[in-house]
């Protein structure tokens, strides 16, 4: 049985419990994993092979080819973000010794989808401003914000309060958090290379200039297997220590409150 921290710990301690509570909680996710990854990746893939077949080689793609490709990447952007605020809720479940059903979270990710939609948006018009006066500020929104997300679902945030909350957990501890996020990031990145790779390696040696469309169809098709496959394995990996990071900076800014329930779901667990 997974338990949290129940006090502030070090970088190696926080990375240490967000990537156990990884290998805990993959399986449990798994399904969610596999519906976000799916979701965007066959909608996309189809508009775009639509896409090409609409508009031969030296052919100008008509509106309506356009269209179709930007409904399909909206649609996919959509039923990404519920699956994945589904599996926040799950992973964070896990994490504070709650068994959410997968309908119970879903449900939960339908609810939150609208205010994190929007706090998205001002999450990202934040970004745009601050980079466009210094880059050094638009750094710092984009981390000192970024636990949005977390505050709408685990702790029933609303919108402006949830970029407000993320604010104040993670100012005074910025580098702090921006040095596992770093650490988090490469070991996300060489594990998606470790799986994509191959794929991308079979995907050169069959690759023929002169093939024909079918040739070209396995090519897309074991390119798109190498992605799927990666983004599902990797899919909680984020999320998972971000869950805890934002624990670790709620036990730092929230202090005993937030220790003495955590403390409370341990010993019922």
């Amino acid at each position: 049985m997974y338990s949290l921290p129940t006090e502030p710990g070090s970088i190696g301690h926080t990375l240490d419990a967000g990537f156990k509570l990884y290998f805990v909680s993959f399986k449990r996710v798994l399904g969610l994993g596999i519906l976000a990854i799916l979701s965007v990746a066959v909608p996309i893939f189809a508009a775009s092979l639509m896409f090409a077949i609409s508009a031969p080689e030296g052919q100008k793609p008509d509106v309506a080819a356009f269209v179709l490709l930007g409904v399909a990447v909206a649609g996919a952007i959509i039923f990404y973000l519920w699956f994945y605020l589904a599996a926040l809720c799950r992973i964070g479940g896990i994490a504070y010794g709650q068994d959410l059903s997968f309908r119970a979270c879903m449900a939960t990710g339908l609810r939150r989808l609208f205010p994190v939609v929007v706090a998205s948006i001002l999450y990202g018009l934040a970004l745009m401003g601050g980079f466009v006066l210094l880059i050094i500020p638009g750094f710092i929104v984009w981390l000192t914000l970024a636990f949005y997300a977390l505050c709408i679902v685990l702790e029933g945030d609303g919108i402006l309060e949830s970029l407000r909350h993320s604010h104040r957990l993670v100012w005074g501890n910025w580098w702090r958090t921006a040095t596992i996020g770093t650490v988090v990031l490469v070991v996300y990145y060489v594990v998606s290379l470790s799986i994509e790779v191959p794929f991308m390696v079979v995907e050169h040696v069959l690759s023929d200039p002169e093939s024909g469309e079918g040739s070209k169809l396995l090519e897309a098709l074991l390119s798109m297997t190498g992605s799927i496959l990666s983004g599902v394995i990797t899919f909680p990996l984020m999320t998972s220590v971000f869950i805890v990071v934002f624990h670790d900076l709620k036990l730092r800014k929230e202090g005993q409150d937030l220790e003495a329930r955590v403390e409370a779901l341990t010993v019922a667990a």
